[in-house]
């Protein structure tokens, strides 16, 4: 049987991918954000948080405000032991992007394991207040948050179109309308 390839840090898996600059290499054109974060992903479910952490800090310097690639941080931090450094990156994730959920999960945990108990609870009344929307609000929040207007929009509306009573769903298209500019807009 032959071992799993191993990087120079010794992480296993690590040279199965080759690591590839977040500008393309000597390409002038960047890859899109998300199939950088979703590499990001497979490098954390494979085990290679330092090439997640690599990677990572080299796409925040470029994209400071990317509330999901915070909360990747945060999530690499914390795998790697550092939860003041993974505390951190979540409070950075959660002030971009009030509604995400693993982020205010995980620093409910983190919080509770290190006896701070005013901020664990501050987390968990923001869990509880998220896991009460409907999961297509809550993506269409995150994709607001993020400026996905359009995204956010359409998913919305989606899901008023089977639910034309839900008040959340009202109020988020209400929201969406106003910052596109859409003010006189009825129909679902």
């Amino acid at each position: 049987m032959r071992a799993a390839p191993t990087g120079a840090n010794g992480e296993p898996g690590e040279a199965t991918e080759p690591s590839r600059s977040f500008t393309g290499g000597s390409s002038k054109e960047a890859m899109p954000e998300e199939s950088l974060l979703a590499r990001v992903e497979r490098h954390l479910a494979s085990g290679c948080h330092a090439s997640a952490l690599r990677e990572l800090g080299e796409f925040l310097s470029l994209h400071p405000d990317t509330s999901r690639a915070h909360q990747l941080m945060g999530h690499a931090l914390a795998a790697t032991g550092d939860a003041i450094g993974a505390i951190a990156a979540y409070d950075r994730a959660t002030r971009l992007n009030f509604a995400l959920l693993e982020s205010w999960r995980a620093l409910t945990v983190l919080h509770r394991s290190r006896g701070d108990a005013a901020p664990a609870t501050r987390a968990e009344a923001r869990v509880q207040q998220l896991e009460q929307l409907p999961e297509p609000v809550l993506t269409a929040t995150i994709e607001l948050n993020d400026h996905k207007l359009h995204a956010a929009e359409k998913r919305c509306r989606e899901f008023l179109r089977a639910n034309p009573r839900n008040v959340e769903g009202m109020r988020l298209l209400a929201s969406i309308g106003m910052q596109l500019g859409i003010v006189d807009d009825a129909e679902f």
